[in-house]
């Protein structure tokens, strides 16, 4: 469902790179929705101008209003760099990391006030996938509540923060890296949900 809601907005103009398909499953009434949108390239660049590794950093300082001083590389691939910064909290609530995506042209794709980021390959996500979404999964009195989950491979950002059940979850992330080169890097930034 996931990839047909993809290809038919590929199939519309969409810049494959730029799709993103919001996965909800509602156990309730038993419905699973995909909603895939994208857009085609507006914006004009310059090729010749490569965006520096300085210049990402000043554009996450910027977005998370902070010294550069503050900001350290969380994760990167070849198309995103995942930066973040410590927010240290009074009355002994725990430290929040606040998380910037950027992307490789400079544009923050992805806002967190909280999240966990963690990087590995395609390969090992098969093991490190449902160990990240079990370590971060909350549990109340409503039961269990799945982590809100972007996992950025290759190019693209897969939303899966619509999905609350943790098998479910584990089940759509393994989809997403399914037939991935191996040694391909693989990036997840959860938010533990209250």
């Amino acid at each position: 469902m996931r990839r047909e809601a993809e290809q038919a907005v590929i199939a519309q103009g969409a810049s494959a790179a730029d799709v993103s398909v919001d996965v909800t499953v509602d156990p309730q009434s038993n419905t699973v929705r995909a909603i895939a949108t994208g857009a085609t390239e507006l914006r004009t660049q310059d090729r010749t101008h490569r965006v520096t590794d300085e210049e990402l950093l000043g554009v996450a300082a910027t977005s998370l209003s902070v010294d550069r001083s503050l900001v350290e590389v969380l994760a990167s691939t070849d198309s995103h760099v995942v930066f973040g910064t410590t927010e240290r909290r009074r009355l002994l609530r725990p430290a929040r990391q606040a998380v910037r995506v950027v992307d490789r042209d400079g544009v923050v794709r992805f806002v967190s006030q909280d999240a966990r980021v963690e990087q590995a390959t395609v390969g090992t996500g098969g093991d490190f996938l449902p160990r990240l979404i079990g370590e971060t999964t909350s549990y109340g009195d409503g039961g269990s509540r799945a982590p809100a989950l972007q996992l950025i491979v290759g190019p693209r950002i897969a939303d899966l923060s619509g999905v609350l059940d943790e098998s479910q979850l584990i089940s759509l992330a393994r989809t997403e890296v399914e037939g991935r080169d191996r040694d391909e890097s693989l990036v997840a930034v959860l938010e533990t949900r209250a």
